[in-house]
């Protein structure tokens, strides 16, 4: 399923219609290659396992959202402090959170 820009309508993943909160930014979803691109405009990231948030800020209130826009800011609220904290008015990190043990390597149970 390809997806496309916004429009505000309800829009259907894994089967299930949903109005996006206000300011979700619809992430961008991997595909398969048999070779990464190349070339000075792109920048490629390791895939840790974790999990993909779209973390929103608008004003003072700072908002977490998986990639299918269920709001996780009570679960994470961690990752919301830290995100509270930086200087800006608004911003949108789409990132993927994962968790570190006492020896600083990712944990996956």
């Amino acid at each position: 399923m390809r997806l496309r820009r916004y429009s505000g309508a309800p829009i259907c993943w894994d089967r299930k219609i949903k109005r996006l909160p206000a300011g979700f930014v619809v992430p961008a979803q991997p595909i398969k290659a048999s070779k990464p691109p190349s070339g000075a405009d792109w920048v490629h990231e390791i895939k840790h396992d974790g999990y993909r948030l779209i973390v929103r800020r608008d004003g003072p209130t700072v908002r977490l959202y998986t990639r299918n826009a269920y709001d996780w800011t009570e679960r994470l609220p961690a990752i919301a402090a830290a995100a509270a904290r930086i200087k800006a008015k608004s911003f949108t990190i789409d990132g993927e959170a994962v968790v570190l043990g006492p020896d600083k390597k990712l944990h996956y149970t």
